[in-house]
């Protein structure tokens, strides 16, 4: 997959987490693309799949981030999840 570009980030998580100041592309595997946002917020990370196989993999993924969230654990909080 080719990395992430702004136009395509959902204006719902623009409006959310603000204007973007930076947006860097970490080293990944073949399963999603990855998107480190910067702003005057924070930092932020998007992650996008494509495909049922793979979509489905990050749902899991979600799930698991709640439950965590749960535990004394320091866990990242998932913000928005679009397209389902």
């Amino acid at each position: 997959m080719l990395p992430i570009q702004l136009h395509e980030i959902p204006q719902s998580i623009i409006d959310e987490v603000g204007t973007v100041s930076k947006l860097d592309f970490p080293r990944q595997g073949h399963t999603s693309d990855v998107g480190i946002l910067d702003n005057e917020q924070g930092r932020f990370i998007l992650k996008r799949t494509k495909g049922e196989h793979y979509s489905s993999w990050l749902a899991q993924e979600i799930r698991v981030l709640h439950s965590l969230q749960k535990t004394s654990l320091l866990v990242p909080s998932v913000l928005q999840v679009c397209g389902r």
